[in-house]
């Protein structure tokens, strides 16, 4: 006699048994949990009706944006904000959490108002400059949010230099 049939056939017996018993535990388990709860008598009360909000868009009076640009004729940002150049119509502006002598405030609001007026975007960088609960300040996130510039970011370069920052 081969001693390899009897595996093979001991094996397919074992696998048969585990499959039936599966499916009867699956079974099992279904009819446990369908079975029905006795019922109570429920008092509903209506929701009042949700009034509908139609959201709109509510910039800061007198705020003109420069016309739209194909990501394709983006150039590059320009770090200057003293000297733009004329063929790059994006510019960065680092927080004051970047670099210590950044805007904030209402000279942060003036300065995207002023590459705006001449028709250049802003993308204002934000930079991680703590470990604890000072991080989520949301005076500073506020005041990045009303100054009103195209793009924000996490700034990456400016968080390896500077008293406010870490590394």
């Amino acid at each position: 006699m081969n001693p390899f049939k009897h595996v093979k056939t001991s094996s397919s017996i074992v696998f048969l048994l585990v499959l039936v018993g599966s499916f009867f535990l699956a079974a099992f388990s279904y009819h446990i949990i369908t079975i029905k709860q006795p019922g109570s008598a429920i008092n509903s009360t209506p929701t009042p009706a949700t009034p509908v909000n139609t959201p709109g868009v509510t910039g800061t009076p007198g705020t003109t944006y420069p016309p739209v640009v194909s990501p394709a004729a983006v150039l590059g940002i320009v770090a200057d904000t003293e000297k733009p150049f004329s063929d790059i119509p994006w510019v960065r502006v680092s927080y004051v959490t970047c670099v210590s002598s950044g805007p904030s405030g209402d000279a942060l609001k003036m300065t995207v108002a002023r590459f705006h007026s001449i028709g250049v975007r802003v993308m204002l960088s934000l930079c991680q400059w703590a470990r604890d609960a000072r991080l989520y300040d949301m005076k500073i996130m506020n005041d990045v949010a009303r100054a009103g510039a195209d793009a924000v970011q996490c700034g990456n370069e400016q968080m390896k230099t500077g008293k406010f920052n870490m590394g």
